[in-house]
């Protein structure tokens, strides 16, 4: 009766320790399969992430090209502008000039006599 205590234990053993393997077997297959789902699923959103932040840095790169386009062109305008006005003003000086001139002609002419005088003087004195 020993000895089949003995071979029912061993075998019982034998069993259990196939069952045990099976088990573990399974359970690290259970928890390789879980790890590379959560490893896709991180790098599916990491590549998210990697695309989200292109797709955004895409955009403010656009956005600063039209920003510098509009600023090129408001200064564009503003220097036409001020052309416009610096042309407008010259012409009305011109005209403002050229009618004291008629009203008073020797004056004026002492006075561009007397301003090319200190020119020339200016100038000489430098050499």
């Amino acid at each position: 009766m020993a000895a089949y205590d003995l071979d029912t234990a061993s075998d019982n053993l034998r069993t259990t320790a196939r069952n045990v393997q099976k088990s573990t077997k399974e359970g690290v297959e259970a928890a390789q399969g879980n790890a590379r789902k959560i490893a896709e699923k991180i790098n599916d959103r990491i590549s998210d992430g990697v695309n989200a932040s292109w797709a955004a840095a895409s955009d403010a790169l656009d956005r600063a090209r039209e920003t510098a386009g509009g600023i090129g062109a408001a200064a564009s305008e503003t220097f036409d502008e001020g052309v416009g006005r610096a042309e407008e003003a010259l012409k009305s000086g011109g005209r403002d000039l050229a009618k004291r001139v008629g009203r008073q002609p020797l004056e004026a002419l002492l006075l561009a006599g007397a301003v090319g005088y200190l020119i020339g003087y200016l100038l000489h004195k430098r050499d």
